[in-house]
């Protein structure tokens, strides 16, 4: 990961326990990524990314809630993580343009037409 993106995502970098490693999907979902977070984080302010990662084409993104959070807490982030997901099927993962769709041959992708073209996967 280069500098730039790692400064630029340091607050969703910063909820990934050093330990668990600091790996994060392409960029091009970045922008959604760090949506989710600044959403997440005022649900609540504490909460754990476990992963993130993209999975059949789509994000897959696992969190804990921080102790002593509210009841419904963990319901609440849940419910804003199935959104992000479902939306990140429509968002080119390499790119972040929009318009994106799965792209098959032998993994899931999504991608946007240029990429898939780049990617040999049009």
């Amino acid at each position: 990961m280069s500098e730039e993106r790692m400064k630029r995502m340091k607050p969703v970098l910063d909820r990934i326990p050093r330990e668990w490693g600091k790996y994060l999907p392409e960029q091009g979902w970045d922008d959604l990524l760090l949506d989710l977070d600044s959403r997440l984080a005022e649900i609540d302010p504490g909460y754990t990314i476990l992963q993130a990662k993209e999975k059949f084409g789509t994000l897959r993104f696992y969190v804990s809630a921080s102790d002593g959070a509210a009841p419904g807490t963990t319901d609440k982030l849940r419910d804003l993580i199935v959104y992000f997901e479902d939306k990140s099927a429509h968002i080119c993962e390499s790119c972040g343009a929009g318009g994106a769709k799965a792209r098959h041959t032998g993994w899931i992708k999504t991608l946007c037409d240029d990429c898939a073209e780049r990617e040999g996967k049009a």
